[in-house]
């Protein structure tokens, strides 16, 4: 099963799985076989992801860069069995920008 959400960043860390409505989250946030994060093309500044809360520009384990027609999607890809679930991401932007996300259920 494949689910696609797009977050609007608020300038502030947020965790990924607000963006999934909170009557459903406990039910919809389900182990992922493959997270891909994008950010939409009219934005023009890059993102930041990391495991937690205190993930910043400065301080993040991956950078979404601005889209560029030449350049890749960012995606986390789970290996070897291992599934994630939007909960464990955090993620920081521009204020009002909108990361889109693909996830491939397990």
């Amino acid at each position: 099963m494949i689910d696609h959400y797009d977050l609007t960043l608020s300038g502030a860390a947020q965790q990924v799985s607000d963006v999934i409505p909170a009557a459903t989250r406990e039910q919809l946030d389900v182990p992922a076989l493959s997270v891909q994060f994008e950010i939409d093309d009219e934005d023009t500044n890059p993102a930041f992801i990391g495991g937690d809360d205190s993930v910043t520009a400065t301080s993040y384990g991956t950078r979404l860069p601005a889209v560029r027609a030449a350049e890749p999607l960012t995606e986390v890809r789970v290996f070897r069995g291992v599934k994630l679930r939007l909960r464990e991401f955090w993620i920081i932007g521009t204020a009002a920008d909108v990361v889109h996300i693909t996830v491939v259920r397990a």
